[in-house]
């Protein structure tokens, strides 16, 4: 036999079998498709990666509103966009997952992942947030929009959503409320006498007292009944809610300039244990969102709110301008309810007057911003 023959085969065999041994090696080492990885088991998905995740949105408004149609539909496709549908959004309007009232707990208790929390509701729990409940306030729906997306990221109000364990994404400002009734025209202060109009409670209940009348805590949902029942005389709602629910089919009058009360809410906010759970990145794109939300949705509740009333002629209501006085001699009256606000802030160890100043000097701040429609930046991320 040849031995340069044999030692050659050997060679070969020797050297395919070392290759057999490092390519089964390699293949152990090699993540597979499909296959976790220990390292990165955890790890959170991102705008770019990893399994998607749906949250659910709960609100108490009907499809047809401006909130639901120019706020809540545009914070999902900005969500779901800015994440390459990483992020989902499904929405449960109209009190589906459950009442407005309830919303707080609904949000900390995770029956819903965001919820809108309209502070007017929650007084007990949330009494530094009142003041953007207070008659008068501010007098201009953008100024309202500006203040409130500031109070809602620095200051008391920012203080007070953190100690509650919330995290706010969107805010709501809507236009001032006017005066739907069904027998009686608002012309001056004192026709408000002996009205029984829907309040939203809180410092809005002693408001109406001060102006003679008698409030009627219901829900939004509640005032078509009780105006058609006569349980209600009037309720005080912008032109947008109040077409939203239907109300020009139930009352013969609505007032034009006669906005008193604004209604300030936190439109989509998190618990702050649902947002921890979330990455750098997911938590940055739902505050961006709710962020470009917030603007889209103020500038499209003014425009909203003005279509409306030029319809409300064409739904039977006859749109009534209150006396030049209205406003003037409605804060005189009302005064009181400031100074309750004060008061009460005290009576829970806080310093109410310093609180209201530091409230009002963000509402100036408002005025005096050129372009409204820019609002400032904040650093919410907890990672």
């Amino acid at each position: 036999m040849n031995t340069t023959f044999v030692k050659t085969k050997l060679l070969s065999a020797a050297l395919a079998f070392l290759l057999l041994f490092v390519t089964a090696c390699s293949s152990q080492g090699a993540q597979q498709p499909g296959a976790s990885n220990p390292e990165s088991e955890g790890s959170e998905a991102s705008s770019t990666g990893g399994e998607p995740i749906t949250l659910r949105l709960a609100h108490f408004y009907p499809v047809n509103h401006v909130l639901h149609e120019k706020g809540y539909q545009v914070f999902k496709e900005l969500v779901e966009a800015k994440s390459n549908g990483q992020i989902k959004i499904d929405i449960y309007p109209n009190s589906q997952l459950g009442a407005a009232y309830d919303m707080d707990k609904l949000v900390t208790d995770g029956v819903t992942d965001i919820g809108n929390i309209t502070v007017a509701y929650f007084a007990d729990k949330m009494p530094v947030s009142q003041v953007f409940g207070l008659p008068g306030i501010y007098e201009d729906n953008w100024v309202g929009a500006q203040a409130m997306w500031r109070s809602v990221h620095e200051g008391p109000i920012a203080e007070e959503l953190t100690k509650s364990g919330f995290v706010p994404l969107m805010i709501e400002t809507a236009p001032l409320t006017e005066w739907f009734t069904t027998n009686k025209q608002i012309h001056n202060v004192d026709d408000i006498t002996g009205m029984k109009i829907r309040s939203t409670g809180g410092s809005m209940d002693q408001a109406l007292q001060l102006a003679g009348a008698s409030p009627v805590k219901i829900q939004l949902a509640e005032v078509y009944t009780g105006l058609e029942r006569n349980t209600l005389d009037g309720a005080t709602m912008n032109y947008s809610l109040a077409t939203g629910y239907s109300i020009p089919e139930v009352t013969k009058y609505a007032t034009e300039g006669g906005g008193l009360f604004p209604i300030g809410a936190i439109a989509a906010s998190m618990s702050a244990e649902k947002f921890n759970e979330l990455s750098k990145e997911q938590q940055q794109i739902l505050y961006e969102a709710g962020k470009e939300a917030s603007v889209t949705l103020a500038d499209s509740f003014i425009n909203d709110s003005l279509a409306k009333k030029e319809k409300l002629a064409d739904a039977g209501v006859t749109l009534v301008k209150v006396s030049d006085s209205f406003m003037s001699d409605a804060k005189v009256k009302m005064q009181p309810v400031y100074d309750k606000y004060v008061s009460v802030l005290n009576e829970r160890g806080l310093n109410g007057e310093e609180i209201l100043q530091s409230v009002m000097a963000t509402i100036e701040e408002a005025r005096q911003v050129s372009d409204k429609k820019v609002f400032p930046d904040y650093d919410i991320i907890t990672k």
